[in-house]
């Protein structure tokens, strides 16, 4: 059996512009512990000096091996251009109940970036806390990789 889900929404930006974003998603469960998802979305900004769209498509699995621990691997692609936005990413996490209402969950993501012209690797740690077994709440830590990197990259260079 499987659920369909779908989601949009706008941000505006007061004098800047704004960006619109539609996603479409299939979950289908395939045994009590496998679980496989494919999903597409569309995105498209509207700037003041630039218009761009994306087209996107990606999907997910997922291994529950008890219930404590589960393994995900995930992978897209995007077509189109939108300044920041990754083209292609795979990667894959461990997520770990710590008890019954936290959990972390951890891995890496491997992505191309088309403005520096190459492949990058960037962690993956999001802390979550469960409020009851179907929502859950969590921080992605890892938004600020690239500051960390670039800080240990300049120390580097200047030694």
């Amino acid at each position: 059996y499987g659920i369909l889900m779908g989601a949009g929404n706008q941000k505006s930006l007061p004098g800047i512009g704004r960006s619109n974003d539609v996603s479409l998603t299939y979950v289908h469960f395939l045994s009590p512990r496998w679980t496989f998802s494919v999903g597409i979305d569309v995105n498209k900004m509207h700037m003041s000096h630039f218009t761009g769209q994306s087209l996107g498509a990606s999907g997910t699995l997922s291994y529950l091996a008890n219930d404590r621990l589960t393994f995900n691997v995930f992978g897209g692609y995007h077509s189109g251009y939108i300044p920041g936005r990754q083209s292609y990413h795979f990667g894959g996490t461990i997520g770990v109940e710590v008890s019954e209402h936290f959990g972390i969950e951890m891995g890496v993501q491997r992505h191309y970036n088309p403005l520096r012209g190459g492949w990058e690797t960037v962690p993956i740690a999001v802390p979550y806390f469960k409020f009851n077994n179907y929502i859950s709440s969590g921080f992605d830590l890892s938004w600020g990789w690239d500051y960390v990197k670039m800080y240990f990259d300049s120390g580097l260079r200047n030694k």
